[in-house]
């Protein structure tokens, strides 16, 4: 086959690419405002098929050497024991439950299979000019939604959705929110923070850091009126790590090690101003008008009464949350982690429990991401209607242990080519930002679930970041030692 018809089918498979996960990460925000049953969820999985068949197409018709790294394996690894997850887990509840996780197939196969590679892909590309300017279309489209958010929130009224629910502050669920939990709207606030302030750093013109930095002070503001006490952490910590890696690799030769200190403490010291600023100003402002009004109410007690319901609505429809309000209450009790961390550590202690049903079959194969709401319900005595709220019991109880081991040895693989990257003098100040997100994404999911399986778009960003990251890494050895064997020779 001619090289011109290579180039044609490789262009095609990476439009298609591109074009799936374009759709899947904005389905991934959008499932809460709008219905997607009918016909883009049909479309998201069409796209997906199209693009997975372009990619084999691709690959067997092109002369060029298919590179498959160890991530690669280990990310295989993990889609195959998805599947095999849903073949017990069929006998436990007595139906076929591959068709009930095929909404969490479908999202971990796009993660696992489309993002985790784009990572790859980028991290080939000399010039990663074409990628900052797509996160700038994508966060200032978003921010412009925020904008709209940050003043119905201060308008003090609810605004109703096209899926049902309401753009709102919320009465039982205080803390900004559109048809979903406060510290979902957390979550996707801290992506786009520090996405934000990443593209501040990395724009070099005057015009692109106005922008970059009107868009960081818009979504911190956001994230702010979530009132989500783990987004708020995640992102004052992350902005001040990366500052202090900016500053330390650009400016630290000149300044010394004082003025990097300094940079990253003020500002963490400026966020928790602002966050002091804004919170009051919220509630200084809501107490001189008056309460909800009764549609509002309304929409708030569905929310609630659904959140209480012990099984999960069919995965189609499902709009999987960061946590539930029921946690505050959960928490009232029991000692000061307890309480603090909104007990999440005796829905761990259940989640471990469940793992330990029906040995040492689950320890093996786990029971699928959709019988873990319903373990954990069980292994509770029917006190936890939740998932396990920490990333990693997620994956053990959902896929088995021999999984949870392929993940860690997953981010171990990261890891170590980040820190080739770090060692490297050579690499872009930009990019050593990015472990910094990687950090803030694994520290948000020590008490959240949201890497993989539920269509959060903090998945996509993690697993991309780690595929650019190892591709990165991988590059740097091979600079690294391609020194050295000149140096010797």
């Amino acid at each position: 086959m001619s090289k011109e018809v290579d180039n044609i089918f490789g262009k095609i498979a990476l439009i298609l690419v591109f074009g799936s996960a374009l759709l899947h990460g904005w389905l991934s925000v959008l499932q809460y405002m709008v219905h997607q049953e009918d016909i883009l969820l049909p479309v998201d999985c069409i796209l997906f098929v199209a693009a997975a068949a372009a990619v084999i197409l691709s690959i067997l018709t092109s002369k060029r050497q298919v590179r498959i790294r160890i991530g690669h394996a280990m990310t295989a690894f993990l889609l195959v024991a998805l599947l095999i997850s849903c073949v017990p887990a069929s006998v436990y509840f007595e139906k076929n439950m591959f068709y009930s996780n095929r909404i969490y197939l479908l999202d971990t196969f796009v993660t696992l299979l489309l993002f985790y590679p784009l990572g790859h892909y980028m991290g080939r590309q000399k010039n990663l000019t074409p990628l900052r300017f797509y996160l700038h279309i994508h966060l200032a489209a978003w921010t412009g939604f925020m904008i709209f958010a940050i003043k119905t929130a201060f308008s003090y009224k609810d605004i109703l959705l096209p899926a049902g629910g309401a753009l709102t502050m919320g009465k039982y669920m205080i803390g900004l929110h559109f048809n979903c939990n406060t510290n979902t709207t957390g979550l996707i606030q801290m992506i786009a923070f520090l996405g934000a302030l990443l593209l501040f750093f990395w724009d070099k013109t005057i015009p692109g850091r106005v922008l970059s930095g009107a868009m960081v002070l818009v979504n911190y503001l956001g994230a702010v009126l979530s009132f989500s006490k783990t987004s708020l952490v995640v992102s004052v910590l992350g902005a001040g790590l990366m500052v202090f890696t900016w500053v330390n690799r650009t400016r630290a030769e000149r300044g010394g090690k004082k003025q990097v200190v300094t940079a990253a403490l003020l500002c963490v010291v400026v966020l928790l101003v602002i966050n002091y600023a804004v919170t009051q100003a919220y509630w200084i402002g809501k107490e001189k008008r008056n309460k909800p009004s009764a549609a509002g109410e309304a929409v708030e007690t569905a929310a609630v009464l659904q959140n209480t319901t012990p099984e999960l609505p069919d995965p189609f429809v499902i709009r999987a949350e960061a946590s539930e309000p029921e946690e505050e209450s959960a928490g009232s009790n029991g000692g000061f982690l307890n309480r603090f961390l909104t007990g999440r550590p005796e829905i761990w202690k259940a989640s471990v429990k469940a793992m330990f049903v029906d040995p040492p079959q689950r320890l093996l194969t786990g029971i699928s991401p959709k019988g873990v709401f319903v373990a954990v319900f069980e292994a509770s005595g029917g006190v936890h209607k939740k998932n396990t709220h920490n990333q990693f019991l997620e994956i053990g109880l959902a896929l088995g242990i021999p999984s949870l081991i392929v993940f860690l040895c997953f981010l171990g693989y990261t890891i170590r080519n980040m820190i080739r990257l770090f060692r490297n003098r050579e690499t872009d100040p930009v990019l050593l930002l990015l472990p910094v997100l990687f950090a803030m994404l694994l520290l948000a999911n020590m008490t959240e679930a949201t890497l993989l399986f539920y269509q959060f778009p903090s998945g996509y960003v993690f697993f991309f970041v780690c595929g650019l990251l190892n591709e990165r890494g991988i590059r740097a050895r091979r600079s690294v030692s391609a020194q050295k064997a000149s140096q010797a020779g």
